[in-house]
């Protein structure tokens, strides 16, 4: 399904407000602050901690990662939209608040993704992994197809929040096979893990990285991979693709 790779490839543009005083030679000579704008333990909160690591040691200077969830993203986006552009605070912007909530929160968003911000650098791609609860009727992407279509909306799936790419993958997954299921957004993914291999959710679309150690231990089931072909740390996993959705 290339339409589903396209959305759940997430674009982490870094970005920063850049100024003379950060064009200087003595720059940086404080401290930075990188936002990331989802709550600990998600992909973006995870590969900014590594990279935020390699920062500070090429830099010379501590780079802290601030948290600041909400809205699929958009409360941490506009926080620093908001901040002078001194060049020593910067937010992980991934596609969800970047490309998807100025369409689907239009007129009602405190910033501009082209004009707020200045892009600095990509970060990373990356597939995700369509997981269940292994306790649940439905064990293979086939059944759980067929258990939605007759049973409209009693299949629930999580995401970290309306908007991201988690969500739109799941919703576009929903038109394209011609089934209902409810979705159920949360501020916090490490929650919306617990639900899902406790049983309180059904279904869910998320990044290898996160839930990695869950599904080696058998606690959630990774049923498909998104994108046209399979993933090679994932041998096992057939893509969505393969399983009739190109």
């Amino acid at each position: 399904m290339k339409r589903i790779t396209t959305l759940t490839a997430t674009l982490a543009a870094l970005t920063i407000g850049v100024c003379s005083a950060a064009a200087q030679s003595t720059y940086p000579n404080r401290p930075l602050t990188w936002v990331v704008p989802f709550a600990p333990g998600g992909v973006t909160d995870t590969s900014a901690r590594v990279v935020a690591k390699v920062m500070s040691e090429k830099l010379g200077q501590t780079v802290l990662v601030e948290n600041r969830p909400g809205a699929g993203g958009i409360v941490g986006i506009e926080y620093v939209a908001g901040l002078k552009p001194d060049g020593y605070t910067f937010v992980y912007a991934s596609s969800g608040p970047m490309a998807v909530n100025p369409s689907l929160y239009k007129g009602k968003l405190k910033y501009d993704p082209l004009k707020s911000l200045t892009p600095v650098h990509a970060m990373a791609e990356s597939r995700m992994l369509l997981l269940l609860n292994p306790n649940k009727p439905y064990k293979t992407f086939a059944e759980l197809i067929a258990y939605a279509k007759k049973n409209p909306g009693k299949v629930n799936y999580g995401s970290p929040g309306s908007g991201t790419a988690q969500h739109l993958s799941a919703e576009l997954l929903k038109a394209e096979a011609g089934i209902d299921m409810t979705h159920v957004p949360y501020k916090v993914g490490a929650t919306q893990l617990a639900d899902l291999m406790s049983g309180v959710l059904d279904f869910a679309i998320e990044y290898p990285v996160v839930v990695k150690p869950h599904v080696e231990a058998g606690k959630m089931v990774a049923i498909g991979m998104t994108g046209s072909k399979r993933f090679t740390n994932y041998p096992n996993i057939p893509s969505i693709a393969e399983l009739g959705y190109p």
